[in-house]
């Protein structure tokens, strides 16, 4: 047992170190940064961007990423997705540019997404609150993105 909280604690540190070196390229842009559009021609650009949309506080070590989610009714299966359903975000965060709140409507397809400046030590809500359901929400945290390798998160409305 000793020796496992042992090896707990160096994976922790070999994170962390990870996150420290891997957060800045040698241009200054931030690891996990990629395409833009180009209003000009309605392309996207492939190559990774160095602009943002919003800064973060100096210091302020992370990703900007997409979290994208599906809204489901009863199960996540295949045709149980929900379209137009309010998703809320809720981001606590001691210098992400994208801390407070959020929300969008799911697509056809019943996804949604959230672009976020994602910080190591933050914290996420996403919840789905409809009349005639349970509230549903879905909690997580910056590790659990790390390098924007965010899960899909899956909301399961059911009936009250």
């Amino acid at each position: 047992m000793k020796h496992l909280k042992m090896v707990q604690g160096c994976v922790r540190v070999l994170a962390i170190c990870t996150l420290l070196i891997s957060c800045q390229v040698p241009d200054g842009r931030s690891a996990g940064q990629t395409s833009q559009s180009d209003a000009s021609n309605g392309s996207v650009d492939q190559s990774p961007s160095t602009e943002r949309s919003a800064s973060p506080t100096p210091g302020c070590i992370g990703w900007s990423c997409e979290i994208d989610g599906i809204v489901y009714l009863d199960a996540a299966e295949p045709g149980n997705e929900l379209e137009g359903i309010r998703v809320n975000f809720s981001q606590i965060s001691w210098c992400s540019p994208t801390a407070g709140k959020q929300e969008t409507l799911t697509d056809a397809n019943g996804s949604f997404s959230f672009e976020v400046f994602i910080h190591d030590t933050d914290s996420y809500k996403i919840s789905v609150d409809v009349e005639g359901y349970q509230t549903a929400e879905h909690k997580m945290g910056g590790f659990d993105c790390l390098f924007c390798y965010c899960p899909l998160v899956e909301i399961v409305l059911k009936a009250e």
